[in-house]
C-alpha cells in the first residue's frame, strides 16, 4: 500500500520536508460530539477497489465504493437540537451547497437527489492539493461561503440528512489531487488493510475518540410493540415510558457494525422473574445497522406492579462482546374505586456498555 508519509518530503507545505511521523494534513474531529456516546462511526472508507467492500481494519464496516467516514447521530431528533460540523483543518472554502431538504432517502425518492448525493455541503481546499468535503448537512445551517478562510475547529454548519442519506450523519471525504485518501491510514486505496493507527491523519484527540470499534450498541429502550428501522431513526420511542395500560412490553437494542455470525440475546425480566429470553440466529452477513427486539403482550390479568428490566447482548464466538441494560418501574393498576397515584406511572433508567410467537414479540428489522 502506498504511504503518503513516505512521500511527505515532496508534498510538504511550500515544498518543505515534513517529519516522517507527521501526516501531511493533520485532521481534528469534524463533529462537535462525544464519539461512542452521542455520535458513532457507522461507515469507513472502502479501501478495496474491487466490487468487494473492506474497511481499513479488514472488516466490512463500509459498502462498495464508499469514499468517506460517516459519523452518525442516533436520530433525527438530535438534528433538530443541532450538532455542529467543524472544519477538520485550516483551509479555504472552495464551494458550498445549501437549500436541500433533510429527508431520509428510500428507494422511492432516491432519484430526487441524483447528481446531488452529497446534499448540503462544504468543500475546503488545503495546501498542496489536499481537500476535505463535508456532506449531508442540515438545510439552512451552512455558515461559510466560497473564498472564506477557515481555521481548524471553525463551525461550518450542522449535521443533517440531506442528499443521499438513510440516517442523520456527516460524511467526510479526504482527497489528495482528486484521489480519495483514507484518513485512518493516510494511504491511497489498493485493497490492503490492517488494524493499526500507523499513518493516521487524525490528531491525538480525534485518534483517541475514533478508536476502531467492531460493533456498538447505540441505543436500548422499551417500546409498546414491534420496532422498525424507521421508528428508531426518527426517535419514535425515545420518550416512551411503559405503564400498567401498555398493550405490550418490548425491549429493543440497536447496533452498528455487527459482524457475520453475531447473535443477539434479549432478556426481559419482571417482578416475578423472567418474562422473555430470545436469541436470534447468527447474522448471515455484516450489518451496518441492526435493530432487534423481544417482549411480551400484556397478560389478561394486567402487568404486575414493580421493576422491569431488559438486557441485550451481542454474542460473538461464544462470548458476550457488547451489552446493555435498561429498567422501568410500573405501578400496579388501582383496584376498582381506588385512585391512581399522582406520581408518574413509570420511571426509566438506561445504561449501556461497549460492550413474536404466541404472547411473545420478537424480531429484527435490519438494514
Amino acid at each position: 500500500m502506498r504511504s503518503l508519509l513516505a512521500a511527505a518530503a515532496v508534498i510538504g507545505t511550500c515544498g518543505a520536508a515534513v517529519a516522517a511521523d507527521e501526516p501531511p494534513l493533520l485532521l481534528s474531529l469534524p463533529v462537535d460530539c462525544d464519539v461512542g456516546k452521542t455520535c458513532f462511526v457507522q461507515k469507513y472508507v472502502d479501501v478495496d477497489p474491487s466490487p468487494a467492500a473492506l474497511d481499513y481494519a479488514c472488516n466490512q464496516a463500509t459498502n462498495d465504493g464508499h469514499t468517506g467516514t460517516d459519523i452518525r447521530l442516533r436520530s433525527t431528533a438530535e438534528v433538530e437540537r443541532g450538532v455542529d460540523v467543524l472544519a477538520a483543518a485550516e483551509g479555504t472554502v472552495k464551494a458550498v451547497r445549501d437549500g436541500m431538504p433533510d429527508r431520509l432517502v428510500s428507494e422511492e425518492n432516491r432519484s430526487s437527489v441524483e447528481h446531488r448525493e452529497c446534499g448540503n455541503g462544504v468543500l475546503i481546499e488545503h495546501a498542496d492539493g489536499w481537500q476535505t468535503q463535508y456532506c449531508h448537512m442540515r438545510e439552512g445551517s451552512i455558515a461559510v461561503e466560497p473564498g472564506q478562510t477557515v481555521r481548524r475547529g471553525d463551525r461550518l454548519g450542522q449535521v443533517g440528512y440531506s442528499g443521499l442519506a438513510q440516517f442523520p450523519h456527516l460524511h467526510m471525504t479526504v482527497r489528495l489531487h482528486d484521489e480519495v485518501i483514507d484518513p485512518f491510514t493516510g494511504k491511497w486505496l489498493d485493497g490492503s488493510c490492517k488494524l493499526t493507527d500507523e499513518g493516521s491523519m487524525w490528531d491525538e484527540a480525534a485518534r483517541a475518540a475514533l478508536v476502531y470499534r467492531s460493533g456498538e450498541l447505540i441505543e436500548i429502550g422499551f417500546s409498546p410493540g414491534p420496532v422498525s428501522t424507521e421508528d428508531v431513526e426518527v426517535a419514535r420511542f425515545a420518550d416512551f415510558v411503559p405503564g400498567p395500560e401498555a398493550e405490550a412490553l418490548v425491549v429493543y437494542g440497536r447496533f452498528v457494525n455487527l459482524q457475520e455470525g453475531d447473535r443477539i440475546r434479549i432478556v426481559v425480566d419482571g417482578p416475578g422473574g423472567e418474562l422473555v429470553s430470545h436469541v436470534n440466529e447468527p447474522l448471515d452477513r455484516a450489518k451496518a445497522h441492526y435493530v432487534a427486539f423481544a417482549g411480551k403482550r400484556r397478560p389478561d390479568s394486567g402487568w404486575e406492579g414493580g421493576e422491569y428490566s431488559g438486557r441485550v447482548e451481542v454474542i460473538r464466538d461464544g462470548k458476550t462482546v457488547i451489552s446493555g441494560a435498561t429498567t422501568a418501574r410500573i405501578d400496579a393498576e388501582p383496584e376498582a374505586g381506588e385512585k391512581r397515584s399522582e406520581r408518574p406511572a413509570a420511571a426509566v433508567k438506561k445504561t449501556s456498555a461497549p460492550a413474536g410467537v404466541d404472547r411473545n414479540l420478537e424480531g429484527s428489522p435490519a438494514r
